[in-house]
């Protein structure tokens, strides 16, 4: 009996001591102190043990839910601390097969793309993971301790191209190497939804092997390669001189697209118009593309009824395709399509409620840079032109039967390979100017409006008259300029003189007018003489330029500035110097 009584004071007492230890109220140096005391006043361990087990069990079935969390603090702490941190990965399915161990096991991959098959943690239920979760893994990776309602949401671009059959993995394609990956939830959820087709945009990581989420498309179609500055007020009758005629056959088109459709459907043709504008630099290239791109404007104002319809060029020079980086040229003319596709399947609302699609302008630029010969250079720039030509050769409705315009420029179509030649379209080539071509230029380039140097009696429109007669005469005219300016020796040993009037282009005559105006106004400062423009300055003006460029001739740049007999080499060029006219000396710097 007194010994029963005596277990009985015991268990008290150990009770006694646990709700002091537990109590809240008291501070937790005193507790300890406490401990501390009644641990070193029993020398006896199994008594000590006793004690501290009373303590624990009571701090479980009290419910102390902080002391809980503290003590697995502690030892997660103390594990990441002896064996490395947890470790984080994607969640992909449960685990198939009849794997030995405990239940339940699920299948992830980590961030260096390997495969493991951890078990979960008890708080962590099953039925809440979701493909391409994160979760985190102790450091061995054997159990799933946590997990992350958050996906990636950074990583490469890829293309959805379909699903498996019966299967949750996807076949894409990531900088043009084909991949067969994981679907994450959301594109599970997409592809439920019908709302994810053939070329769509995935966020992909190559390692890994899985698509995490469906990349949306860029509303307001702000492309990089979508010509955003202001359309150019640039009128055909009143800036150009001579217009090409490649100029009206694309107006042409162009109100056919927009206003007589069912002229091509009875044909069968496809609504796209391409043209290669070839010819050395100044002749009216862009000049001309400039005024197509006006009409186009006009015309796309007429056909809606509305004015601000955002931009319908796509404009790029070939140096922005390419890139040092292996495989982002051939990324770069995705993206250039894409940006045409974007644009040209846009259907418009007109001001009388029809819905539209308006034709896109692709301008490209200098293309020889792209599109030289193949086996002519190295072969990654034949893998990038085959690229291109894949591209611009697409037979796919989504691009083939949509309105397009291709306008390409080049000044060495020579060089251009000749299956690029073909999708390039109808050749236009643009010539220096002839005696009517240079008269059209001047005439358009001397404003009526200009101040002119008149004589006794002249009217303004008289004095304008007279320089440009003037000019032209001295250009092409009889007993006007005769003298060569450069001796060409060609490889068959005949030499070839040019002179000024073989240099004019359009953008020649433009600086020369310029220069002119420039020295007529310098002249008439600190005088009282009003401003006027001469023939002598314009003769001047004209000479200066095209003296500048032949004293630049070689035998290797002289092809670029002078119209040759064709399969002839240049071996020598010459410069001839003669006196200046006795009106011109005065003038000559």
């Amino acid at each position: 009996m007194a010994l029963a009584n005596e277990q009985q004071a015991a268990n008290a007492a150990e009770n006694r001591l646990s709700e002091i230890c537990l109590d809240p109220k008291r501070p937790p140096e005193v507790r300890a102190k406490i401990l501390f005391d009644v641990l070193q006043s029993n020398d006896e361990p199994e008594a000590q043990q006793a004690v501290l087990t009373d303590l624990f069990r009571q701090a479980v079935s009290g419910g102390d839910a902080e002391a809980l969390r503290l003590m697995e603090n502690y030892e997660q702490g103390l594990a990441e601390l002896q064996q490395g941190p947890v470790r984080a990965a994607t969640f992909l399915a449960p685990a198939e097969g009849n794997l030995p161990g405990p239940e339940p096991r699920v299948h992830v991959v980590t961030a260096d793309g390997q495969e493991r098959y951890p078990t979960l943690h008890p708080r962590v239920p099953l039925a809440e993971l979701r493909p391409g979760m994160t979760v985190f893994l102790d450091a061995r990776g054997s159990v799933v301790l946590g997990t992350s309602g958050t996906l990636p949401r950074v990583g490469q671009e890829g293309t959805f191209l379909r699903r498996l059959a019966g299967s949750n993995l996807l076949e894409a394609t990531v900088q043009n190497d084909r991949l067969v990956v994981h679907a994450a939830a959301p594109v599970l959820e997409a592809l439920a939804k019908s709302g994810l087709k053939h070329g769509d945009r995935l966020l992909v990581c190559p390692r890994r092997h899985v698509a995490f989420a469906v990349v949306p498309p860029e509303k307001d179609l702000t492309h990089r390669f979508v010509e955003r500055a202001r359309m150019p007020e640039v009128i055909a009758e009143r800036d150009i001189g001579a217009p090409h005629w490649v100029l009206d056959y694309l107006v042409r088109r162009l109100r056919v697209f927009l206003f007589r459709p069912d002229l091509l459907g009875s044909f069968d043709l496809r609504p796209r118009v391409s043209v290669m504008l070839t010819g050395p630099s100044g002749c009216g290239k862009t000049l001309t593309i400039r005024a197509f791109l006006h009409e186009l404007g006009r015309m796309l104002e007429a056909r809606t009824g509305l004015r601000d319809l955002g931009s319908r060029v796509v404009r790029v020079k070939i140096a922005e395709l390419l890139s040092e980086w292996l495989g982002r040229s051939d990324k770069n003319i995705e993206e250039l399509f894409d940006d045409v596709h974007a644009l040209a399947s846009e259907e418009v609302l007109t001001a009388s409620g029809e819905r539209v699609r308006l034709p896109v302008v692709v301008v490209l630029e200098e293309v020889e840079g792209m599109a030289r010969r193949r086996g002519e250079q190295d072969t990654v720039y034949d893998r990038i032109l085959t690229t291109l030509l894949q591209r611009l050769d697409d037979p796919t409705e989504d691009l083939g039967r949509l309105p397009l315009v291709l306008i390409s420029t080049t000044n060495r179509p020579d060089l251009i390979d000749s299956a690029m030649c073909r999708r390039l379209g109808l050749p236009a080539r643009f010539t220096r100017l002839d005696r009517e071509g240079a008269t059209a230029v001047l005439d358009k380039k001397l404003r009526p409006h200009y101040p002119y140097a008149a004589t006794a009696g002249q009217t303004k429109t008289q004095a304008r008259a007279d320089v440009l007669s003037s000019v032209v005469r001295w250009l092409f005219g009889p007993g006007g300029e005769t003298q060569g300016v450069v001796e060409i020796a060609l490889s068959d040993g005949k030499e070839v003189v040019k002179r000024r009037r073989d240099f004019l282009t359009g953008g020649l005559i433009e600086m020369a007018v310029a220069t002119a105006i420039d020295r007529a106004v310098t002249e008439a400062q600190g005088t009282e003489q009003p401003a006027g423009l001469s023939a002598a300055v314009l003769i001047a003006a004209l000479r200066q330029h095209v003296d500048g460029l032949a004293d630049n001739l070689t035998p290797v740049n002289v092809a670029d500035y002078l119209d040759l007999p064709e399969n002839h080499r240049v071996t020598a060029v010459r410069r001839l110097r003669g006196s200046l006219p006795p009106y011109l000396e005065d003038l000559d710097d």
